[in-house]
């Protein structure tokens, strides 16, 4: 949501920079998702209304390159559909998000380092931004060709979150 340091899109930005400068071709676009505080009528499109954010950006390859897209909220799986083709996500002491599980759940590579669920989509170490980097180059050239056992793989792994999971509402009971 891009409202703190736990959950905000400056590590994972990082990422896709990392990606971006091993390979420039692989990156068409990358979308900023849940920016509220852009100025409406602002003619610099990457000001961010926050001076140092506005700084680091400008200062990324990808946005020199015209690379980046300042965007507001969106129904993530919406966005997806029409947009996306890969997420990158960063948290910090938040490891379990439902945006894991629906992206992966319905096969879109998402790429986040959530230590509780390290078996989901594909998983880069706490704040490794270089190790995030090389995973997204490698779910740019490689994903779509294994995205049936990707499928299987996570469904399997999210399992274990579910309602439906009988082992889970044991757990609860007792």
């Amino acid at each position: 949501p891009n409202i703190s340091i736990m959950k905000w899109c400056g590590p994972a930005l990082l990422v896709c920079e990392n990606a971006y400068r091993n390979n420039r071709e692989s990156i068409k676009q990358v979308f900023i998702n849940n920016i509220n505080d852009k100025p409406k009528n602002s003619a610099n499109l990457n000001n961010f209304n926050l001076d140092g954010f506005t700084v680091f950006v400008n200062n990324l390859d990808l946005c020199k390159d015209g690379k980046l897209s300042i965007e507001g909220r969106f129904n993530t799986l919406d966005f997806m559909n029409v947009y996306g083709d890969i997420a990158v996500s960063h948290q910090w002491e938040n490891n379990l998000n439902y945006l894991y599980f629906d992206l992966a759940w319905m096969g879109w590579p998402i790429i986040h380092n959530a230590s509780l669920c390290k078996d989901v989509g594909y998983y880069y170490d706490q704040f490794n931004y270089e190790e995030g980097g090389n995973i997204l180059s490698n779910v740019i050239l490689n994903h779509d060709n294994n995205i049936d056992e990707y499928i299987k793989k996570n469904r399997k792994a999210i399992n274990k979150y579910l309602t439906t999971n009988k082992d889970l509402q044991n757990k609860y009971i007792e």
